[in-house]
């Protein structure tokens, strides 16, 4: 019995190395992609602070989404300019 266990032990052993390289491997997904959409945030606090308007590109891709998400979606009139204005 003492050597299934001292085995069993051993398994966990290896069961753990491969834990930690799945959460070191996990960790560095993390940062690529926190670098990846930090870009990403800053555009959407300088959209809501006001700092600058929307791209006409950010709009269209907006109501693309709100058309295909939302059936009940009224869309935006053709010709509206975006404005800096902040969000609330």
């Amino acid at each position: 019995v003492r050597l299934s266990v001292e085995a069993l032990k051993g398994v966990q052993v290896k069961q753990n190395e491969l834990q930690n390289q799945y959460k070191r491997e996990c960790l560095e997904l993390e940062k690529k992609y926190l670098a990846l959409q930090t870009p990403l945030y800053q555009r959407r606090t300088a959209i809501i602070s006001g700092q600058s308007a929307p791209t006409q590109q950010e709009v269209d891709a907006g109501e693309q989404y709100s058309i295909k998400d939302d059936e009940d979606y009224v869309p935006i009139a053709k010709g509206t300019a975006p404005t800096t204005a902040a969000i609330p």
